[in-house]
């Protein structure tokens, strides 16, 4: 993973997913607090998930736990099981054959210019059913990126307001999205440079 810079009330969340067609998924994305800690993070995550957020995916396999890191320098990393109550919104949903290599992006926007402020996901394997010639067929992107706004609204309004957001490992900064949009098009996932941000 290579050295990890020092943001002040940042978290680094890896998502890891139940293993398909000997793949791990992993998704990495950030996440801001003023206070508390891992254990009340992973609760809000629990709190802030929406039906549809990875409906895209395979249903072949489903988020299993939380890695989270606190890019503090010195702590560990603490691993957390998804609340059973809320796995509705951590399943893919997509029948059919899974396309290992292609996925569904969601990218995130924040208030500032440049690449630096700039994140992705890429919410995959998605099925063979869901493409048709280079296009999607049969996912609501507009849906898809409504429910990652609404996830997003869940989390800044708990008791302790989490902010989902793009952190610069070449600044060591940290900026809360203001928008998300899901492209209409497979993808594959692209890894960034060194001095990658998420």
């Amino acid at each position: 993973m290579g050295h990890l810079p020092v943001i002040a009330d940042c978290y680094r969340v890896t998502l890891q997913w139940s293993p398909i067609a000997s793949a791990n998924p992993a998704n990495v994305m950030h996440f801001s607090m003023a206070s508390g800690d891992e254990s009340d993070l992973a609760a809000g995550l629990d709190a802030s998930w929406e039906n549809g957020m990875f409906g895209c995916v395979s249903s072949g396999t489903s988020v299993i736990r939380y890695d989270i890191l606190k890019l503090d320098g010195t702590s560990p990393t603490r691993f957390f099981v998804p609340d059973p109550a809320n796995s509705e919104g951590l399943d893919g949903q997509a029948g059919g054959d899974p396309a290992m290599s292609l996925a569904v992006c969601v990218a995130f926007q924040t208030d500032h210019r440049g690449p630096a402020n700039r994140g992705r996901i890429y919410l995959g394997p998605i099925t063979e059913s869901e493409i048709s010639g280079s296009e999607l067929v049969g996912v609501d992107t507009a849906v898809i990126g409504t429910q990652w706004q609404t996830f997003n609204d869940n989390l800044v309004g708990l008791g302790t307001p989490i902010l989902h957001g793009v952190a610069s490992y070449r600044h060591h900064e940290f900026n809360g999205i203001s928008g998300y949009r899901c492209d209409n098009y497979p993808t594959t996932q692209r890894r960034r440079l060194t001095a990658s941000r998420t």
